[in-house]
């Protein structure tokens, strides 16, 4: 009976030094410089370019919700990516690049990296997404097109592509992570 009591307390003992000899505090340390949240703090508008459009309509007045739906809550930076939480429980997730303090997204549609943001030597991190709408008429039908993202072509690059007579309302978000 001593026996079988002496090897379960030598069981437990090699069971509890195994957990806590691998939960070291070098791997705590670890783990939370792997993984940093940011969360947002402010919005301003850094470029906006009309192309044919109503000087006299505000920018809610072309993107409406879409301006607080597309807004980032918070950016999770994990080793080589980056997730992007967005109201409504949407989720992005990039593989991401740093050349100094700038970071790049892999966009891999495009296979290119798209340069969005940098953090400071504060620790502040900002980033900049694009929003455009699009109006082409032709002769024959009206269509209207939204769109958003990180490094999105210029205005005369979107006008390019279409015929008949166009208008185009795109503007440069720059958002500010703490």
């Amino acid at each position: 009976m001593l026996r079988g009591k002496t090897s379960m307390l030598m069981l437990s003992c090699l069971f509890a030094g195994t957990i806590l000899s691998s939960c070291s505090k070098d791997d705590d340390v670890k783990n939370s410089e792997e993984k940093t949240t940011f969360k947002w703090k402010s919005t301003l508008v850094g470029e906006y370019i009309g192309i044919n459009y109503d000087a006299s309509n505000t920018l809610e007045s072309y993107f409406g919700k879409r301006l607080t739906l597309s807004t980032p809550q918070t950016l999770l930076f994990n080793k080589d990516s980056l997730t992007i939480s967005k109201p409504g429980d949407i989720k992005e997730t990039y593989k991401i690049q740093w050349n100094g303090n700038k970071f790049s997204l892999y966009n891999p549609t495009t296979e290119k990296w798209m340069e969005c943001g940098e953090k400071t030597a504060e620790g502040i991190v900002k980033m900049s997404m694009e929003l455009y709408c699009q109006e082409n008429n032709d002769n024959n039908q009206q269509l209207i097109s939204f769109g958003q993202g990180y490094d999105l072509p210029r205005p005369a690059q979107l006008m390019e592509t279409k015929t008949g007579k166009s208008k185009i309302y795109w503007v440069k978000l720059n958002y500010t992570f703490e």
